[in-house]
């Protein structure tokens, strides 16, 4: 009987199984036959072009006329109608019109630019841009010496440090500027972002000037805090050599910065004159060596001033020369020379 329970069972459950797996089949042919041959679970074929907008210039000051233009990677679009709207009002269409030119509005006033592409197969692809006009200037000054009531620029010598202000115009929805130190900057010193100087608020930026002969490019990137608006600007600088001014001091008016000393310098009948030597464009902050020669015989001199008397009874002429340099950079150097003339040699 044991034997006989075990060989009815075994049937009954092999039976269960192919009922199973039949069933199992079943589903997957209905639902093969549900989905249509070549479909796809993906987003329509025109969603998969890229339409980019160029702009020159890429961001754009107020009142400033713009070029864009529209490119369709993986698409030929010179075939196709091209449409340009602005704010919603058609200013442009036809065939292969991929470039297109408008003017910006007032500083804070945004407009948008649209673009759309008719194709016979993939529909229409469209794109938008709201633009809204910036403005970034960018100023620099190197830490070097200039004297009293110089007008000019300090410039900067040979690894200097230089530094860099950005004052940029940004006016908010509502007409507002909004605050230099409210915005984001993102500072480049030769194409590398230098993020312990970019940030919030962070709108000044130093750095160890080029060597000579050579130049170091700046870029700033600033943002609205909302993202909204956003401009850049880059410059760039070369190291210059540092230059020797030689001024008259008078005993009364003290040093006479408003003539210097050029080429030559004629004595007066028992003249004595003190001349100061002013190094411009050196690192202040560096220990400063002076070498002054007379016909080219060493002055035991080591300030930036010397005295100079006529001798009695001799006439004639005399060059006098100075080297400086910056013992903490030995780039930081120059020299420079004028001529004396004294007694009745004047010519």
């Amino acid at each position: 009987m044991e034997n006989t329970n075990n060989q009815t069972t075994l049937p009954i459950i092999y039976q269960r199984k192919r009922k199973i797996i039949n069933l199992i089949l079943f589903s997957f042919l209905l639902l093969f036959l549900a989905i249509p041959v070549g479909a796809t679970l993906t987003s329509p074929v025109s969603s998969g072009y890229d339409l980019e907008l160029k702009l020159d210039p890429e961001y754009p000051s107020a009142n400033q006329t713009v070029s864009v233009k529209v490119e369709l990677y993986g698409l030929a679009i010179e075939k196709y109608e091209i449409l340009w709207s602005i704010d919603g009002v058609l200013k442009k269409r036809g065939i292969g019109q991929k470039e297109f030119f408008f003017q910006t509005g007032n500083w804070g006033e945004n407009i948008i630019l649209t673009v759309q592409i008719n194709t016979p197969n993939n529909g229409q692809l469209q794109k938008q841009l709201q633009i809204t006009p910036t403005e970034v200037d960018l100023i620099w000054e190197a830490n070097t010496y200039t004297p009293p009531f110089y007008k000019g620029k300090a410039l900067n010598s040979s690894k200097a440090i230089v530094n860099v202000t950005v004052l940029p115009n940004f006016i908010d929805k509502n007409g507002q500027k909004i605050p230099n130190e409210k915005l984001i900057y993102n500072w480049q010193e030769d194409w590398k972002v230098k993020g312990n100087q970019s940030g919030y608020g962070k709108s000044t930026f130093s750095l160890e000037g080029p060597q000579t002969n050579r130049s170091k490019s700046i870029k700033v990137t600033v943002t609205s805090l909302d993202g909204a608006l956003k401009a850049e600007k880059s410059i760039s600088f070369r190291a210059i050599s540092p230059e020797i001014v030689f001024y008259k001091q008078d005993p009364l008016l003290g040093v006479l910065y408003n003539t210097a000393i050029k080429g030559e310098y004629n004595f007066g009948e028992n003249e004595e004159i003190k001349i100061m030597a002013s190094p411009f464009f050196f690192s202040p902050q560096n220990e400063i060596n002076y070498n002054w020669t007379m016909n080219g015989q060493t002055m035991n001199i080591s300030n930036n001033e010397i005295i100079l008397r006529q001798p009695d009874g001799q006439t004639g002429s005399a060059q006098i020369a100075l080297k400086i340099q910056n013992m903490d950079s030995i780039l930081q150097f120059t020299d420079s020379n004028f001529i004396i003339n004294f007694g009745n040699n004047t010519d």
